[in-house]
């Protein structure tokens, strides 16, 4: 695609500034329209004890190819550093370590055979390149195929139901296999992680002064009420009392959104768009005096316990970054119409406390201050068997391309599969 074209982006997270950032890089005239007063969706940021500090936890792998090189290309290299991490596991009121698979044997929930049976089976799937012997089966069924009963209700069902709620039986396999396989090579706790000396905050900021200097465009407080297919196949947006033309148009949201925005006329697009699953997050952040874990990551396998892990930004990031103060995610995904979701800040906070209580039994008095965000599309359901239709970049609205969380499979949603995927587009519409 020679000529130079305007092109409309709907959302000013990842994967709608990285998109704006390579097209302008390529001569064309990209507008992000961002419905917030700032960017970066999922990676944005607050100031938290005079320091910039993700919303919701985030970290990035050694082996996130896209995004390290993208880093690089921002001239950001020099600002990540390489820091260690360490998992633990909660489980009957105790949390143990479960970094290392000398952790795993050491585990004492499950038997030898357990321990082998799904040694052995994780040993498979990180080396098994073809999802596609997957994608009919269910990873609840597999797991208790392959690993064993035991290790599915102690160990993995605990987590498919802290990520997925009341659809952990119906998860696909080839997500399983994905996580898996994409994580052979960097697990957590497994070497060390990386982050942004200050925050990713200076990767949204970065990509924001490239696409200004390159002539794009960034809009903020600007939600899309109407995608208008005008005439010779180019594309209305309607902010407000505004109209923009546009000689493409690319969707970042997720789809229920985005068939919220099309015409009518396309009955069946809209359907197919509407139909598809999320669960919501509520990320909790703890502001307190001492720390709470001895461990980067805690996964919670307590099933009296209502959310799915602790993320201690603090046992990863200094606290001399926070004013000596301790950091701490809760992380929680949970449907939108929960009791955990829709209750208010301080509601939710005296539930979780209950929780967190048994954890560490000081919460209370170390306690300074919390922060809650919510956010409704954190995660796809990837259902076996799903219908692929919706993978696809093209939409059946003429110059209308679609990218979001959910046509990113048999992968996780992440920052690094965002970029690469971002990338792909990118070099479709170069081609087209």
């Amino acid at each position: 695609m020679k000529q130079s074209l305007n092109i409309g982006i709907i959302g000013g997270g990842i994967t709608g500034l990285t998109l704006a950032y390579y097209l302008s890089k390529n001569g064309h005239h990209p507008m992000v329209f961002e419905k917030d007063s700032e960017i970066g969706g999922l990676i944005g940021t607050i100031n938290v004890c005079g320091s910039r500090l993700e919303k919701y936890y985030h970290h990035i792998f050694s082996g996130d190819k896209h995004t390290l090189e993208l880093i690089e290309e921002l001239g950001l290299s020099k600002q990540m550093d390489w820091l260690k991490s360490s998992i633990g596991v909660f489980y009957k009121n105790k949390t143990y370590p479960f970094s290392s698979p000398i952790d795993l044997l050491k585990f004492p929930y499950l038997n030898l055979f357990d321990k082998f049976r799904s040694g052995l089976s994780t040993i498979y799937l990180q080396r098994c390149q073809k999802w596609e012997k997957f994608k009919e089966k269910k990873a609840s069924e597999w797991i208790k195929k392959h690993m064993g009963k035991n290790v599915w209700e102690v160990l993995w069902r605990p987590l498919f139901q802290g990520k997925f709620g009341k659809y952990s039986q119906d998860i696909a396999m080839s997500w399983f296999w994905a996580r898996i396989n994409c994580r052979s090579a960097a697990k957590i706790g497994g070497e060390k992680l990386i982050y942004p000396r200050n925050s990713y905050q200076e990767i949204i900021d970065k990509l924001s002064d490239k696409i200004v200097e390159n002539k794009g465009k960034i809009i903020f407080n600007s939600s899309i009420e109407k995608l208008i297919p005008g005439k010779e196949e180019k594309i209305d947006l309607v902010v407000g009392t505004e109209r923009y033309n546009f000689d493409l148009v690319l969707s970042t949201i997720a789809p229920p959104l985005l068939s919220c925005i099309i015409p009518d006329a396309f009955r069946d697009f809209k359907k197919q768009l509407s139909e598809v699953i999320y669960i919501g997050n509520v990320s909790t952040i703890l502001i307190l005096k001492e720390k709470l874990t001895n461990y980067y990551w805690t996964n919670i396998l307590d099933r009296d316990i209502s959310f799915a892990g602790i993320i201690e930004q603090t046992n990863f990031v200094v606290p001399s970054h926070y004013k000596n103060k301790h950091i701490v995610y809760i992380s929680h995904y949970t449907p939108v119409d929960s009791e955990y979701f829709i209750a208010d800040n301080k509601e939710l906070l005296n539930k979780y406390l209950v929780s967190l209580n048994k954890i560490n039994s000081r919460i209370s008095s170390i306690l300074e201050d919390v922060l809650i965000f919510k956010y409704p599309y954190a995660q796809p359901i990837i259902f076996s068997g799903r219908p692929y239709e919706i993978l696809q970049f093209q939409t059946p609205i003429k110059n209308l391309y679609q990218l979001s969380m959910a046509q990113i499979f048999p992968e996780d949603r992440g920052v690094n599969i965002a970029i690469r995927e971002a990338k792909k587009l990118v070099n479709f519409i170069l081609r087209y």
